[in-house]
């Protein structure tokens, strides 16, 4: 399924690749809010140059709010917007 597909509904478990580059803020917040626990929410890991493409994307507040709960590898002292 893709981000477009799982819209509007709710999923147990999750596995989201933001590896492709057509992955935008809209369709990542709209992957990573439809998992019912963050616990069941997982990443294909990253390829090289993903991680500073998907750093440059606008997040909104509630997802920085969301990552730096629940994401180990989130960055403490982000900025929230």
């Amino acid at each position: 399924m893709n981000s477009d597909q799982i819209q509007g509904q709710t999923i147990d478990r999750l596995i989201v690749d933001i590896n492709d580059t057509y992955m935008d803020m809209a369709k990542l917040h709209v992957s990573v809010s439809r998992v019912r626990r963050s616990a069941n929410l997982r990443f294909i890991p990253l390829r090289p140059g993903t991680k500073e493409r998907v750093e440059k994307l606008n997040f909104p507040d509630n997802v920085l709010e969301w990552a730096r709960k629940n994401l180990a590898s989130a960055p403490q002292n982000a900025p929230v917007r």
